[in-house]
Protein backbone atom coordinates (compact mmCIF):
# COMPACT_ATOMS: atom_id res chain seq x y z
CA UNK A 1 0.00 0.00 0.00
CA UNK A 2 1.29 3.43 -0.95
CA UNK A 3 0.81 6.37 1.42
CA UNK A 4 0.90 10.05 0.51
CA UNK A 5 2.65 11.92 3.30
CA UNK A 6 2.41 15.71 3.38
CA UNK A 7 5.54 17.39 4.78
CA UNK A 8 4.14 20.56 6.35
CA UNK A 9 7.40 22.49 6.65
CA UNK A 10 8.27 22.15 2.96
CA UNK A 11 4.76 21.92 1.51
CA UNK A 12 5.83 18.75 -0.30
CA UNK A 13 3.99 15.44 -0.49
CA UNK A 14 5.98 12.23 -0.78
CA UNK A 15 4.76 8.79 -1.76
CA UNK A 16 5.85 5.90 0.45
CA UNK A 17 5.27 2.37 -0.80
CA UNK A 18 4.98 0.60 2.54
CA UNK A 19 4.90 -2.86 0.97
CA UNK A 20 8.23 -2.23 -0.78
CA UNK A 21 10.03 -1.32 2.45
CA UNK A 22 12.32 -3.87 4.10
CA UNK A 23 10.84 -5.54 7.20
CA UNK A 24 13.25 -3.68 9.49
CA UNK A 25 11.92 -0.33 8.15
CA UNK A 26 8.31 -1.45 8.55
CA UNK A 27 8.98 -2.52 12.14
CA UNK A 28 10.72 0.78 12.87
CA UNK A 29 7.81 2.83 11.49
CA UNK A 30 5.18 0.79 13.32
CA UNK A 31 7.00 0.99 16.67
CA UNK A 32 7.81 4.67 16.19
CA UNK A 33 4.23 5.48 15.23
CA UNK A 34 2.72 3.53 18.11
CA UNK A 35 5.12 5.06 20.62
CA UNK A 36 4.39 8.56 19.31
CA UNK A 37 0.64 7.89 19.27
CA UNK A 38 0.50 6.71 22.87
CA UNK A 39 2.84 9.42 24.15
CA UNK A 40 0.89 12.15 22.36
CA UNK A 41 -2.50 10.99 23.66
CA UNK A 42 -1.74 12.03 27.24
CA UNK A 43 0.48 15.04 26.57
CA UNK A 44 -2.05 17.42 28.17
CA UNK A 45 -1.54 15.74 31.56
CA UNK A 46 1.21 17.44 33.57
CA UNK A 47 3.54 15.15 35.52
CA UNK A 48 3.00 15.88 39.20
CA UNK A 49 0.36 18.50 38.31
CA UNK A 50 -2.34 16.78 40.30
CA UNK A 51 -2.39 13.86 42.73
CA UNK A 52 -4.02 11.58 40.16
CA UNK A 53 -1.91 12.66 37.15
CA UNK A 54 -0.70 9.12 36.47
CA UNK A 55 -4.24 7.72 36.59
CA UNK A 56 -5.36 10.39 34.11
CA UNK A 57 -2.44 9.68 31.77
CA UNK A 58 -3.14 5.93 31.90
CA UNK A 59 -6.83 6.58 31.21
CA UNK A 60 -5.89 8.49 28.04
CA UNK A 61 -3.65 5.59 26.98
CA UNK A 62 -6.45 3.08 27.59
CA UNK A 63 -8.94 5.19 25.62
CA UNK A 64 -6.51 5.52 22.70
CA UNK A 65 -5.90 1.75 22.68
CA UNK A 66 -9.67 1.08 22.66
CA UNK A 67 -10.13 3.53 19.78
CA UNK A 68 -7.33 1.93 17.77
CA UNK A 69 -8.74 -1.54 18.36
CA UNK A 70 -12.27 -0.46 17.39
CA UNK A 71 -11.17 1.60 14.39
CA UNK A 72 -12.66 4.79 15.89
CA UNK A 73 -9.83 7.13 14.97
CA UNK A 74 -9.80 10.89 14.77
CA UNK A 75 -8.76 12.36 11.48
CA UNK A 76 -5.22 13.57 11.11
CA UNK A 77 -4.41 17.05 9.85
CA UNK A 78 -1.64 15.76 7.59
CA UNK A 79 -4.14 13.60 5.71
CA UNK A 80 -5.49 16.70 3.99
CA UNK A 81 -4.23 18.52 0.94
CA UNK A 82 -3.03 22.10 1.43
CA UNK A 83 -6.29 23.35 -0.13
CA UNK A 84 -8.42 21.24 2.22
CA UNK A 85 -6.44 22.46 5.23
CA UNK A 86 -6.76 26.10 4.13
CA UNK A 87 -10.49 25.65 3.55
CA UNK A 88 -10.92 24.06 6.97
CA UNK A 89 -8.96 26.93 8.57
CA UNK A 90 -11.24 29.50 6.91
CA UNK A 91 -14.35 27.52 7.89
CA UNK A 92 -13.07 27.39 11.48
CA UNK A 93 -12.56 31.18 11.51
CA UNK A 94 -16.04 31.68 10.03
CA UNK A 95 -17.70 29.46 12.66
CA UNK A 96 -15.66 31.15 15.41
CA UNK A 97 -16.69 34.62 14.20
CA UNK A 98 -20.34 33.54 14.00
CA UNK A 99 -20.13 32.05 17.53
CA UNK A 100 -17.93 34.45 19.52
CA UNK A 101 -18.81 32.76 22.82
CA UNK A 102 -17.63 29.34 21.61
CA UNK A 103 -14.43 28.26 23.31
CA UNK A 104 -11.38 27.13 21.36
CA UNK A 105 -11.75 23.72 22.99
CA UNK A 106 -15.39 23.36 21.86
CA UNK A 107 -14.52 24.40 18.31
CA UNK A 108 -11.53 22.06 18.23
CA UNK A 109 -13.77 19.17 19.31
CA UNK A 110 -16.31 20.05 16.62
CA UNK A 111 -13.69 20.19 13.87
CA UNK A 112 -11.96 17.04 15.12
CA UNK A 113 -15.21 15.07 15.18
CA UNK A 114 -16.87 16.38 12.03
CA UNK A 115 -15.68 16.34 8.45
CA UNK A 116 -15.61 19.50 6.35
CA UNK A 117 -18.90 18.58 4.64
CA UNK A 118 -20.56 18.35 8.08
CA UNK A 119 -19.12 21.76 8.92
CA UNK A 120 -20.53 23.10 5.64
CA UNK A 121 -23.95 21.70 6.61
CA UNK A 122 -23.67 23.52 9.93
CA UNK A 123 -22.78 26.77 8.13
CA UNK A 124 -25.77 26.31 5.81
CA UNK A 125 -28.13 25.77 8.77
CA UNK A 126 -26.79 28.66 10.83
CA UNK A 127 -26.42 31.26 8.08
CA UNK A 128 -29.30 33.70 7.93
CA UNK A 129 -31.37 34.12 4.80
CA UNK A 130 -30.29 30.81 3.26
CA UNK A 131 -26.95 32.33 2.23
CA UNK A 132 -24.96 29.33 3.46
CA UNK A 133 -24.02 28.11 -0.01
CA UNK A 134 -22.73 31.58 -0.93
CA UNK A 135 -20.67 31.69 2.28
CA UNK A 136 -19.19 28.27 1.47
CA UNK A 137 -18.37 29.28 -2.12
CA UNK A 138 -16.72 32.46 -0.81
CA UNK A 139 -14.67 30.38 1.64
CA UNK A 140 -13.58 28.07 -1.19
CA UNK A 141 -12.58 30.99 -3.43
CA UNK A 142 -10.66 32.62 -0.57
CA UNK A 143 -8.83 29.35 0.19
CA UNK A 144 -7.67 29.14 -3.44
CA UNK A 145 -6.57 32.81 -3.37
CA UNK A 146 -4.66 32.26 -0.12
CA UNK A 147 -2.81 29.26 -1.53
CA UNK A 148 -2.01 31.11 -4.74
CA UNK A 149 -0.59 33.99 -2.68
CA UNK A 150 1.48 31.58 -0.60
CA UNK A 151 2.81 29.88 -3.74
CA UNK A 152 3.64 33.23 -5.32
CA UNK A 153 5.49 34.31 -2.16
CA UNK A 154 7.45 31.04 -2.17
CA UNK A 155 8.48 31.54 -5.81
CA UNK A 156 9.58 35.12 -5.17
CA UNK A 157 11.59 34.00 -2.16
CA UNK A 158 13.20 31.14 -4.11
CA UNK A 159 14.00 33.36 -7.10
CA UNK A 160 15.52 35.94 -4.75
CA UNK A 161 18.08 33.54 -3.32
CA UNK A 162 21.68 34.07 -4.33
CA UNK A 163 23.86 30.97 -3.99
CA UNK A 164 27.59 30.98 -4.47
CA UNK A 165 28.56 27.31 -4.68
CA UNK A 166 32.26 27.92 -5.47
Amino acid sequence: MTYSIFIAKTGRTIEVDFDALPDVSKEYLIKYGLKQCFNDCHSSVKVGGEDDWMDKANAFVDIKLEKLESGELRREANAFTPLERELEKLAYLHVKQANPKATKKALAKLFEKEGIEDIFDLIRKKTSGNNGDKVIEDLKKQAVKNLEAIEKARKVKIEGLDFDLD
